[in-house]
């Protein structure tokens, strides 16, 4: 984290089925993120990542390129899970 902070919260994938079908995740951790903290989540570890109102700007590393794979998503009001390509990237020139 460079700046601002963020809320994570870590589960533990209790019961799963087939995508479409409702798992069961129990929470196993939370905390904040704040400039300075590394944070290390490893493949597949469900997982939320909550920004507040301000500013946060984070340098995320990750095994394989953004929108190749598909990620494994949960609606917490239904239980229910499906496929997703995840989160966009945003291109940004560095000069």
């Amino acid at each position: 984290m460079l700046s601002g902070s963020e809320q994570v919260v870590r589960y533990e994938l209790e019961e799963e089925g087939p995508v479409g079908a409702v798992g069961k995740l129990r929470e196993t951790g939370a905390y904040t993120v704040k400039p300075g903290f590394v944070d290390v989540v490893p493949p597949r570890m469900p997982h939320a990542e909550t920004a507040g109102d301000a500013r946060t700007v984070a340098l995320i590393v990750r095994s394989e390129r953004i929108g190749v794979f598909n990620h494994r998503m949960w609606r917490h009001t239904t239980g229910e899970h499906f496929l997703s390509p995840g989160p966009s990237q945003v291109p940004f020139a560095l000069t």
